[in-house]
């Protein structure tokens, strides 16, 4: 009797279902759900599963499991599948997808682009298996229960671009842009993060806030702040528009990372349940991949030194023995990029030989 009381609930109130969507691009863990130019990004060999559950102990509560695999054919050109399965109630969602992204080198110093796209189809049914007496609901003849509806196989398609440029991330999606027989569907969805390494200290600040403009609802405004030590540890903060707070973190051990999202709401939401999502990630690369990724830490952790240099106040003498020894480190990292033959590290390279010169010549003057 709940499940048939949840199924008449659910029409009633969530007729438009098909449509909602956001309910299956969740995000606190993982965006390349929701812009895939990210896929690929990781290097290597990349495998991320999210799940994420609401109202746990009612019968047919929502439900969200999200797979991502994904992998890196060359330093610019990565290729990727997703599988997102959705469900609430009587309602289950399935979605296949191909994805390819592409990134193309600007010429700011530290600047690129990537772009991405996907092509696949989804799946749409309602499901009275374990709605009780379901053959008497059935027996209504309610053509909601077998319309098109509710029950069909559609191509669906979407893409999404990114710009990074030094330490900012600019990113805009629309992970549903196509679905065959209804057009274009309005989701889109802004990024923006800011990279901020405290290189004294090991730690790692990324502010960043998501804008959701949603059809058929009101749009949603998510800001977020990720504290990261060492690349091992990380803690998330965050606030909703819709009156929701998130709560988590993450544990990266070698190439192996789990992440918890607590999902509270409050205000308007406050008699809505606690939302709990987690991720399980594995990324495999190659020792030339893990090189460059050895590489690139070093170089961001000289990046963010020298930026402080060259802003705080510092003994001459003491400015000046630094980089000497930051210039000698430079000299080792350009001889073992040689090896590694990264286009990235490259351009971050001539970064921190651009900011030791220009540290050198205020010295001078």
């Amino acid at each position: 009797m709940k499940k048939l009381l949840f199924l008449i609930l659910t029409i009633s109130s969530s007729s438009v279902f098909a449509q909602d969507l956001n309910n299956l691009y969740s995000y606190s863990l993982g965006w390349s759900n929701i812009n895939n130019a990210y896929v690929g990004t990781q290097g290597g060999f990349d495998i991320l599963f999210m799940s994420r559950s609401q109202f746990n102990g009612v019968p047919g509560s929502p439900t969200n499991n999200v797979a991502i695999g994904s992998f890196a054919i060359s330093d610019v050109q990565s290729i990727g599948a997703k599988i997102i399965s959705d469900s609430r109630g009587v309602f289950d969602i399935t979605r296949f997808e191909g994805i390819y992204a592409q990134q193309f080198q600007l010429n700011t110093e530290g600047s690129f682009l990537r772009f991405g796209m996907s092509f696949g189809v989804t799946n749409s049914s309602i499901d009275l298996s374990g709605v009780n007496n379901n053959e008497e609901v059935l027996a209504t003849g309610d053509p909601v229960l077998t319309s098109s509806g509710y029950n069909y196989t559609h191509f669906t398609s979407g893409a999404g671009v990114l710009l990074f440029h030094q330490n900012v991330e600019l990113g805009v999606s629309t992970p549903h842009l196509v679905e065959s027989d209804k057009g274009i569907q309005p989701l889109i969805l802004s990024s923006a993060a800011y990279n901020y390494q405290i290189a004294s200290a090991n730690i790692g600040l990324k502010p960043a806030v998501i804008y959701q403009s949603r059809p058929d609802d009101k749009n949603i405004f998510d800001g977020f702040l990720t504290v990261t030590w060492k690349d091992l540890l990380s803690g998330i903060a965050g606030y909703s528009s819709d009156d929701r707070l998130r709560f988590g973190g993450r544990i990266k051990v070698s190439d192996f990372s789990v992440g918890y999202i607590n999902e509270s709401p409050f205000g308007s939401n406050a008699r809505t349940n606690t939302t709990h999502e987690i991720s399980v990630r594995v990324t495999l690369k190659s020792s030339k991949k893990k090189e460059v990724s050895a590489l690139n830490s070093q170089i961001n952790q000289l990046l963010a030194e020298t930026k402080e240099l060259a802003t705080g106040s510092y003994d001459k003498d003491y400015l000046r023995s630094r980089l000497i020894e930051i210039e000698r480190e430079l000299d080792d990292l350009i001889e073992k990029n040689s090896v590694a033959n990264s286009s990235e590290i490259a351009v971050k390279l001539q970064e921190l030989e651009g900011q030791i010169l220009q540290i050198f010549d205020k010295l001078n003057r």
